[in-house]
């Protein structure tokens, strides 16, 4: 097959597409919009599009109302056209692509999304080229993320740091092999983040600002890995008043 099979986008009963492994298919990124926006992406549900020739991940994607897992990793996005405010992805992998940057929406309550966060279990971006972590998750949402992985980009800080950062409500944030990411988050505090485990190994950190472990949620962290940096202290409020569940760190190297 040298082109985007058209007909697949007019089966009206199909919940699970693989589409994986076809980087000939020059005509992918308009085969999407067509299979979004026809019979079968009104129930499909399971959609894979690895290792293909993809270099948009276009807006019609909000038209599939039902989906819940997409994985379009290692290809050629360079562009998410637009937010998804219709869809709530229980699981989102676009690793190992050219994206620099993730846009949002506002809901009715004021607040940025990307797509709706109620029952998401895995978001990963790692190997792109994203320089600000995404002001598009919640610190205040009714269920916590399972996993978020940004790690392999260009990660200078975050979103609207100290000016509005919603924070984020996750398990497991996965921020590690950024280089550029000179100083510990704080805004994670400021922001009442609650994360269980943060892995920032092999980043470039030389300093924790002060505050970044009295915040009111730091009592949810029980395990943090700041291995492979370039740290000189730790903060003084760094003790286990503040993280009275706290069993975990790595500091090697």
């Amino acid at each position: 097959m040298t082109h985007f099979p058209e007909v697949i986008a007019k089966m009206s009963k199909l919940t699970s597409v693989n589409l994986s492994a076809n980087p000939q298919w020059v005509d992918l990124d308009e085969g999407l919009r067509t299979l979004a926006t026809g019979p079968a992406g009104k129930e499909i549900q399971i959609l894979y599009l690895n290792e293909c020739s993809l270099t948009v991940l276009p807006k019609e994607i909000n038209e599939m109302k039902k989906i819940g897992m997409l994985s379009a990793a290692s290809n050629k996005i360079h562009t998410i056209e637009s937010a998804f405010p219709d869809i709530s992805f229980t699981q989102l992998f676009l690793d190992n692509n050219q994206i620099t940057s993730i846009p949002h929406h506002v809901d009715a309550d004021g607040k940025r999304l990307f797509f709706r966060i109620e029952d998401v279990e895995t978001v990963s971006f790692s190997y792109n080229k994203i320089k600000l972590f995404p002001d598009v998750f919640d610190a205040d949402a009714m269920y916590g993320i399972a996993s978020i992985d940004f790690s392999y980009n260009d990660l200078e800080g975050f979103e609207n740091e100290g000016n509005g950062f919603q924070g984020v409500y996750v398990q497991t944030l996965t921020l590690a092999n950024n280089p550029r990411l000179k100083k510990y988050p704080k805004c994670l505090s400021d922001t009442g983040s609650k994360i269980d485990y943060i892995n920032l190994r092999g980043c470039g950190i030389e300093e924790i600002p002060e505050g970044s472990f009295s915040g009111v949620n730091v009592k949810y962290l029980v395990s943090l890995d700041l291995s492979y940096n370039k740290l000189t202290d730790l903060p003084r409020e760094f003790h286990a008043a503040h993280m009275p569940y706290f069993y975990g760190i790595d500091l090697s190297y």
